[in-house]
């Protein structure tokens, strides 16, 4: 008999890396599933994590296969092969990505070995509510996430040994009848399941241990006991490196609109800034995976208590630089007070950054440059495919461009460019800014709602402010016709007009080159004036062939 696929692994953590499907039939006491995931043996870990690590085991996926299926109801088996007890909690919850809008709704149930069910979904695996997820809980009915204290943990609560079966059953409330014995669970909902497939979804499931012990607060959990740093050592050490695991709330973070709701609310480390210059400091802060930092500037001549200044809590622009940043002006001296913490209220490790920038540095815009449009940082007159309808300055190649452009901790100014290639040509594009920009350059596209074809330019970007003012960019054989420009800040967070660091100009310049000779025109072998049959690669003597020989001919190819 033919056994595909069916794996057990020995403990929690080698576990869920290897999960299979086991599509095979099984004993039936009674309703018993026949066709499940055999998940194997679940042990909790030999030494107990503390609270607010939330231990999550290496989340593994119900489904990974090619072809799409209906889901109605999967079924999982695993078994405790030891107690799951205080200050030990289990806990069982999942994830639904969707790929394109569809409904939303699971259900989960967990039997017994008889049959006899132990827990359903009572809703609370989602955050915030409705965003597909499930999970359940027979120890608590609280949030389940962050781990914040026991009341809020949303744990699953204490498992003896023994065979499990957990039920994931597409739809939720009037379209989900649970049954109380017999493995007994039905759905009139059917969703498409795919992996990553347009118009389907993706679920995936996570058994979690975690420990009810509290996790002591850290040294800096309150304002009083801020730690003072100054500048780090270089352009890419933190000063300080740690975690926010066991802190509390105490401080202000005006950008997250949650912070006074428990347990959302940001749980801060406080630290005192004392500048070694004046000038404009660069602050920022980077967190473990699946963590976006926050940071809260206040006045340390006033202290604790006092109004937050300004606030962060994207994780930058781009996921692969997920720095969360603030630029602020500063005093020699003068103490400037910061409150760091995770989006969310979560927690995590996390690190904090301060560099001193050099100041604003001189441009040299060329005097025949073209201003832009826009006379202030909140216009909105070149927005080119963000506006209805677009909207674009006019560029001239060989002359230079020059603006400004800005960003807060909610969105990047931009500035676009229209210009015309006429022919085909290397063509160069030289940048100079005060701050670290994102200049793309693609080509127009004709379907008005896709504006411009990605893949067609050049595109180049910066990410420290030591390169100021230092030329950089990008060269392209390009073909001809129309292209937009797009200079953007790297950086989300808080590049403000009138620092003197938005400034920049480019110029595209372009020469004209011939299309690429063919490798061999006379590729059958036949004298020189007789036309290519392998000329345009489709193998055959035609007057495509003849014109494209003309024209590799009248363009001095040998």
């Amino acid at each position: 008999m033919f056994n595909c696929c069916t794996r057990s692994a020995p403990r929690l953590f080698a576990l869920l890396a290897s999960f299979a499907l086991a599509a095979m039939a099984a004993p039936r006491a009674q309703a018993q599933p026949a066709q499940f995931f055999d998940a194997g043996i679940v042990d909790a870990p030999l030494t107990p994590v503390q609270t607010q690590a939330y231990l999550q085991v290496s989340a593994f996926d119900i489904l990974r296969f090619d072809n799409t299926e209906s889901l109605t109801v999967k079924w999982l088996r695993f078994q405790v092969a030891s107690p799951v007890e205080s200050p030990l909690y289990f806990d069982i919850t999942t994830s639904l990505i969707q790929t394109e809008s569809l409904p939303l709704g699971l259900t989960l149930a967990l039997y017994n070995a008889s049959g006899q069910l132990v827990a359903t979904d009572d809703r609370d695996g989602s955050f915030p509510e409705g965003f597909g997820a499930a999970g359940l809980s027979f120890g608590t009915t609280a949030w389940r996430i962050p781990v914040v204290s026991v009341a809020a943990r949303g744990q699953d609560g204490p498992l003896q040994p023994g065979v499990y079966w957990l039920a994931l059953a597409a739809g939720a409330g009037d379209a989900v009848t649970v049954g109380t014995q017999n493995w007994s669970i039905q759905t009139t909902a059917a969703y498409p399941i795919g992996f990553f497939q347009p118009g389907t979804y993706y679920p995936s499931l996570s058994f979690i241990v975690g420990n009810t012990i509290p996790v002591p607060p850290p040294v800096n959990d309150n304002c009083e006991n801020a730690i003072v740093v100054g500048e780090s050592p270089s352009l890419t050490a933190p000063v300080w490196t740690g975690t926010t695991r066991g802190a509390t709330s105490d401080g202000q973070f005006p950008c997250w609109p949650f912070n006074n709701e428990e347990p959302f609310n940001t749980k801060d480390i406080w630290f005192r800034y004392i500048p070694s210059a004046s000038g404009y400091a660069e602050i920022s802060s980077a967190g473990e995976p699946g963590q976006t930092p926050m940071i809260s500037r206040f006045d340390g001549a006033l202290g604790c208590g006092s109004a937050s200044l300004q606030c962060a809590e994207r994780g930058s622009s781009f996921a692969f630089n997920g720095r969360t940043r603030i630029l602020t002006p500063v005093t020699q001296g003068v103490p400037v007070l910061l409150a760091l913490g995770m989006l969310g209220g979560g927690f995590g490790e996390l690190d904090l950054r301060i560099t001193l920038l050099p100041p604003p540095c001189n441009l040299g815009t060329p005097a025949d440059a073209i201003l832009e449009s826009e006379t202030n940082c909140s216009e909105n007159l070149n927005n080119g495919c963000n506006a209805d309808p677009f909207a674009f300055d006019q560029l001239q190649l060989g002359r230079a461009f020059a603006g400004r452009v800005a960003g807060n901790s909610e969105a990047r100014e931009q500035d676009w460019t229209e210009f015309t290639l006429p022919v085909r040509s290397r063509v160069t594009v030289t940048l100079v800014s005060q701050a670290p920009l994102w200049f793309e350059m693609w080509q127009r596209s004709e379907q008005p709602e896709d504006c411009y074809i990605p893949g067609t330019g050049i595109e180049f970007y910066d990410t420290f402010y030591s390169n100021a003012c230092v030329p950089r960019g990008g060269t392209a054989e390009l073909e001809p016709g129309v292209y937009r420009t797009l200079v953007q800040p790297f950086y989300v967070d808080n590049l403000v007009c009138g620092t003197g660091y938005e400034g920049y100009w480019f110029r595209i310049d372009a020469v004209p080159v011939p299309p690429p000779c063919p490798a061999d025109i006379t590729g059958i072998g036949g004298p020189p004036s007789e036309p290519d049959g392998l000329l345009t690669g489709d193998g055959l003597i035609t007057g495509d062939d003849f014109n494209a020989f003309i024209s590799a001919f009248a363009a001095g190819c040998p």
